[in-house]
């Protein structure tokens, strides 16, 4: 941090005793050695810089003026803590008594104190004074991340602060600030502050990304401080900012269903995309027909499971890196009721054969169905076909021989029973078909 201290004292704490002792030592060789200057009645010449603090890369402007009794001043920079580089300079003074040295102020400065001495060359006058260079290593700014929602926080953006004699000035603020989405800091938003005046390489700003962030891949962030105002270094990798996702919603619990498959209820997202999950249960998955899948990105899709089990879905809907999900819970009953129904049949006087057809829903898992003539049983039970689709099938090859029949016309009732496997339950006979 750059300080003048000559002609008047501006107390600085962070620059401790060294600083009021070069001031001392300043203010006195000027007054003791500006005799020249008193008996021409002129006012002692001066040695200023631009600027009170410099951050690496700056260039340190410092002038002489009311140097009018010399030709020449020799000038000297000191650096504190030693440096074994001295600058020293013999500058021309100009016939209004001025002069001046750019001074490129290096990386290697941050938390250096300088002490710039001037000696008229004829008249042996002297004048000092003093600048810092206080700032932020190069490349020190760190965002935890490279993704992030607008409104999220904490975005935590790590930095490292170097000032002369190891602090900022008092009530020194440290503020992260938001780039454009292009990475432009000519509008810059501040989204976190840090009151501090320490110095170290463990900073911290917890900042928060504004709800009216547009949405953009090229956004940067970087820390100023206030006492001095120093700009600090970019950090390094462009940011992405996304909108929030349309907020998830699973729909309502879903419990003791009869069965082992439902519809769900997720709501159809605006911005981002949708996906469900399972969370917790056993033995589910998603959709209608076979392979059935473990995540499913339908809204409304199908869910199946197992009978007494009972299961926890997660709705997520994500946008870049972020997300909104909600859970719903679905269970289904230990058993579950069939229904069978027959189809009506028909065949020719004198055929041995019929094909009797029979289905069952819920779709079960595996089971047996007895198919009945006038009520009574034929044959053997035959297993139920699992297939594609919500029901199961039977069908049986009967000989209709053994009714009474002629070559006219005569009904029949067919009937059908599912006998029940596992959890589902069996069936009442169903409702008659005909075979005529």
């Amino acid at each position: 941090m750059i300080k003048h201290l000559p002609p008047q004292l501006k107390a600085n704490a962070r620059r401790y005793g060294i600083l009021v002792f070069l001031f001392i030592i300043g203010t006195v060789g000027a007054f003791a050695l500006g005799d020249a200057y008193v008996d021409a009645g002129l006012p002692a010449p001066t040695v200023t810089s631009d600027k009170d603090d410099y951050s690496p890369g700056q260039i340190a402007h410092i002038t002489g003026s009311g140097w009018t009794l010399d030709q020449k001043v020799h000038v000297e920079l000191k650096e504190y803590p030693d440096y074994p580089d001295y600058h020293v300079y013999d500058v021309a003074v100009d016939a209004n008594g001025n002069w001046k040295i750019d001074y490129q102020v290096e990386e290697r400065h941050l938390g250096v104190t300088f002490t710039v001495t001037a000696k008229g060359s004829q008249s042996g006058t002297t004048a000092t004074t003093i600048f810092t260079d206080a700032g932020f290593k190069s490349n020190s700014v760190i965002v935890s991340g490279s993704s992030f929602c607008v409104g999220q926080t904490p975005v935590n953006v790590n930095f490292e602060a170097v000032a002369a004699g190891g602090a900022f000035d008092n009530g020194n603020v440290f503020t992260a600030q938001l780039s454009n989405s292009s990475g432009d800091f000519s509008s810059p938003i501040d989204i976190g502050t840090l009151p501090s005046k320490t110095t170290g390489t463990s900073l911290k700003i917890e900042a928060t990304i504004p709800l009216s962030t547009p949405p953009g891949k090229a956004y940067k962030i970087r820390v100023v401080s206030s006492n001095p105002y120093i700009i600090g270094p970019e950090n390094g990798i462009p940011l992405t900012i996304s909108a929030l996702p349309t907020t998830a919603n699973a729909g309502v619990d879903q419990l003791s269903l009869s069965g082992t498959s439902t519809t769900l209820s997720g709501n159809t997202p605006s911005v981002g995309a949708g996906t469900w999950s399972i969370v917790s249960g056993t033995g589910g998955s998603f959709g209608s027909t076979t392979p059935t899948t473990s995540t499913s990105t339908n809204p409304t899709a199908t869910f199946n499971g197992t009978a007494g089990e009972t299961y926890i879905l997660r709705w997520t809907i994500t946008n870049g890196e972020c997300s909104s999900s909600r859970e719903v819970k679905i269970s289904f009953s230990s058993t579950t009721s069939t229904i069978t129904s027959v189809a009506s049949a028909s065949t020719t006087y004198g055929n041995t054969s019929v094909l009797l057809s029979a289905t069952v829903s819920p779709k079960p898992s595996g089971g047996n169905v007895q198919f009945y003539v006038n009520d009574v049983a034929v044959g053997s039970s035959v297993a139920l076909e699992i297939s594609t689709g919500t029901t199961g099938t039977a069908t049986y090859n009967y000989n209709p021989s053994a009714l009474n029949a002629s070559s006219a016309s005569v009904s029949h009732t067919i009937s059908a029973k599912y006998l029940g496997s596992g959890s589902f339950t069996a069936s009442p006979i169903s409702s008659n078909g005909t075979l005529t």
